[in-house]
């Protein structure tokens, strides 16, 4: 909680209180976490820790899933490469999805002088720009889907991608 967000830096923007703000909607967030964590009986273990340097300390992960968190990262390849770092054999990662941004390995950064101002996302992404990334980090074999995510609070289907990339079994 002391990181919590790595906010797009807009000259003028009143940082302190859109945090203070934050703060409170993503606290219900993890109670919420963690009251279906209780219900379920769950095993799984939080873990806090800077996403972008994960220490051996931590272990490493058959999996790891990023579900629509890197478009909020100043620093989007830096987290992946911590993540693949500490994952055996697969990592999984879901954004959304713009057609428009063509089929090439791009990330483009969204937030721009003259709308609104939001701090909150960084970038949006092509499917392709994990692909490669991840292929550099030694998760060849890839599986890629679309699909589309309803979301109930603003009634709209988002359409979103999975990228799925493991590394290559060894002989």
């Amino acid at each position: 909680m002391s990181h919590l967000w790595d906010i797009v830096p807009f000259e003028g923007f009143d940082t302190d209180s859109w945090r203070r703000e934050f703060t409170t909607s993503i606290e219900m967030v993890r109670n919420s976490f963690w009251y279906a964590h209780h219900q379920k009986k769950s095993r799984a273990r939080m873990v806090e820790a800077d996403p972008y340097a994960l220490t051996e300390a931590l272990g490493s992960f058959d999996a790891s899933l990023l579900a629509s968190i890197l478009l909020h990262c100043r620093r989007p390849f830096d987290m992946l490469q911590s993540v693949a770092a500490r994952t055996r054999r697969t990592v999984i990662v879901t954004e959304q999805y713009n057609p428009a941004l063509g089929n090439d390995a791009l990330c483009g950064l969204l937030p721009h002088r003259g709308a609104e101002p939001q701090v909150h996302t960084w970038w949006q992404f092509t499917p392709q720009f994990f692909i490669s990334a991840l292929g550099l980090l030694g998760f060849t074999q890839v599986q890629l889907n679309f699909h589309v995510q309803r979301q109930p609070a603003s009634q709209r289907d988002v359409h979103m991608f999975t990228v799925v990339c493991e590394r290559p079994a060894t002989t």
